[in-house]
């Protein structure tokens, strides 16, 4: 609810600068206040309040434990800020605008659905993980419900990336629209890829997870740098290349502590990605021969309600029955991961 508050919060100051003629500081007063209110919210929701420290083993366990935590966080902030650096540099503040929409409109939804899970998944795996078999199971279990939901959602915003940008941006953005297919590609994935950090966490390693992010930063700056030299289309495969790349490296190198397999990993997103591509083709013919041609709005109504029923079939052929499917949104509707 902070998060989302805040966001809120942010994108509303955003918006009344453009209004107010701030151009693209409208961009940072967005990060500025919906960080401010992420300080201000917590501060009055948690009760906990910091005092002097005491000296103790314990109190440097945790102290390690905090320090790798805020280390990764700050490399990862600026490695996930270092393409909007790069274009506004490079290319200018017009173009940067277009990416930093496209950006927040591809991957918000997903941030937001992976620091869900992330929240949840290190609540309960931290006191499973003295029992493999259940962590393992847990973990399977929120994978497979997060790729239902993440690998439509990326095949689905691919296909309607004009009409999305027009609904949420309006026509003006349209050049935003390209860059936003682009960046689609990786937004199913990155549901999975983000709260790696649950596993770290949860099994007290946050060593090795700012060790991650310090590769996980050196892949995507690397990239970044090699798509300044092309365009900024270049940067946003850069983004989404790399993500594809990480992904499932992420996940084996945070479960190598409790032996989370390849095989586990495959089994729980598999079905779900391959029925998310078949629909998106099936439904991307739909589209282009029936569709293109109906107003805005209820094109997008329309195309979410046969999009939505292909997947569903299709995911009911994969599984032999309804069963796992109506098991998903039963999980869905309590939030409990299978709990």
């Amino acid at each position: 609810m902070i998060s989302v508050t805040s966001d809120f919060l942010g994108t509303l100051a955003s918006i009344i600068g453009a209004m107010m003629g701030m151009g693209y500081w409208s961009l940072v007063i967005r990060d500025i206040v919906s960080a401010l209110f992420v300080f201000i919210l917590t501060w009055i929701f948690c009760k906990w309040r910091p005092g002097l420290p005491r000296q103790s083993s314990e109190v440097n366990k945790l102290v390690k434990f905090g320090l790798n935590s805020v280390g990764f966080y700050i490399v990862n902030y600026f490695s996930n800020y270092m393409d909007k650096a790069i274009i506004g540099k490079k290319f200018g503040s017009e173009p940067l605008g277009f990416y930093s929409r496209a950006y927040y409109i591809a991957v918000t939804p997903s941030s937001f659905m992976s620091q869900s899970l992330f929240h949840v998944a290190v609540s309960t795996l931290s006191k499973l993980r003295e029992d493999k078999k259940k962590f393992q199971a847990y973990y399977h279990n929120a994978l497979s419900l997060i790729s239902f939901v993440g690998m439509p959602f990326s095949a689905f915003i691919i296909i309607l990336n004009k009409e999305l940008v027009y609904i949420s941006l309006g026509k003006k953005w349209a050049p935003t629209a390209g860059l936003f297919a682009i960046l689609g590609i990786s937004a199913g994935l990155y549901i999975i890829y983000q709260p790696n950090g649950g596993l770290h966490v949860s099994l007290g390693r946050s060593d090795r997870w700012f060790k991650w992010g310090i590769l996980s930063a050196v892949v995507l700056v690397s990239g970044f740098l090699i798509g300044m030299l092309i365009s900024i289309k270049a940067i946003a495969w850069a983004y989404t290349i790399s993500i594809v790349i990480l992904t499932i490296p992420s996940i084996l190198y945070a479960g190598k502590p409790i032996s989370i397999p390849f095989s586990l990993l495959a089994k729980a997103i598999s079905k779900n990605t391959l029925a998310a591509i078949i629909s998106g083709l099936v439904f991307w013919q739909i589209k282009y021969h029936f569709l293109d041609t109906i107003s805005l709005i209820p094109r997008v109504i329309i195309s979410f309600a046969i999009f939505a029923i292909i997947y569903l079939l299709i995911l009911a052929l994969f599984h032999r029955g309804i069963k796992p499917i109506y098991e998903y949104f039963l999980q869905i509707k309590s939030g409990l991961l299978g709990k």
